[in-house]
C-alpha cells in the first residue's frame, strides 16, 4: 500500500443549497467502489450533502437518512448505498452489517455516522467531516484529502471551482 500525506481540505457552506452543490461536485467526481465517511452532528448536512452526492449520479426523488432501516439503496448508472449508523452501539454491530461487502465497481457507499466503525473502514476512504460554525449560522465541511492520491487532488480542484464562484 502507498504513502498517505493527508491534508484538510475546508469548505464553508452559508445553505443548504450550496451544501447541494457541493455534494453534487462530490457525486461528478465519484466512480465505483468508492466509500465516503460523513461525520458531524445532527443537522450538520450530512443528508443534504448525500443528497447532493445522489443528484449527479441522476438519481431521482427523495432522498433521506436510512436512520431506522439503516441502508438505502438507489439505482442509477451507479449504485448508491446510503447507510445511517447513528443508532448502532458497538464496533460488532456494525461489523455485522457487512458494509465493505456492499462495495463493488458499480457501487458508491455514503456513511453517515462513520464514527461508528471507522476502525472498519479503510485508510482510502475518503473522510468528510462537517460542523456549524460558532453562530450555527453556516456549515463547515472538512474533507480529509491525501495529496498523494491523484484522484484526491482532482477533487480539490473541482471543489476549487465552487469556491471561486
Amino acid at each position: 500500500m502507498g504513502s498517505f500525506q493527508m491534508t484538510k481540505y475546508e469548505l464553508l457552506s452559508t445553505d443548504a443549497e450550496f451544501t447541494l452543490k457541493i455534494g453534487e461536485s462530490i457525486g461528478a467526481w465519484c466512480q465505483g467502489e468508492d466509500l465516503l465517511l460523513l461525520h458531524g452532528p445532527f443537522g450538520a448536512g450530512k443528508t443534504v450533502l448525500t443528497q447532493g452526492i445522489a443528484g449527479a449520479l441522476g438519481i431521482t426523488g427523495p432522498i433521506r437518512s436510512p436512520s431506522f432501516t439503516l441502508m438505502s439503496t438507489y439505482q442509477a448508472d451507479l449504485t448508491l448505498a446510503h447507510w445511517d449508523l447513528f443508532r448502532l452501539t458497538s464496533i460488532h454491530e456494525v461489523w455485522d452489517l457487512g458494509i465493505l461487502d456492499q462495495i463493488d465497481e458499480t457501487t458508491i457507499c455514503v456513511i453517515e455516522w462513520a464514527e461508528k466503525g471507522s476502525e472498519l473502514f479503510p485508510e482510502t476512504a475518503l473522510d468528510i467531516n462537517m460542523d456549524y460554525t460558532e453562530d450555527y449560522e453556516n456549515r463547515v465541511i472538512n474533507i480529509d484529502i491525501d495529496t498523494n492520491n491523484p484522484r484526491h487532488v482532482e477533487l480539490t480542484k473541482i471543489l476549487d471551482r465552487l469556491k471561486n464562484n
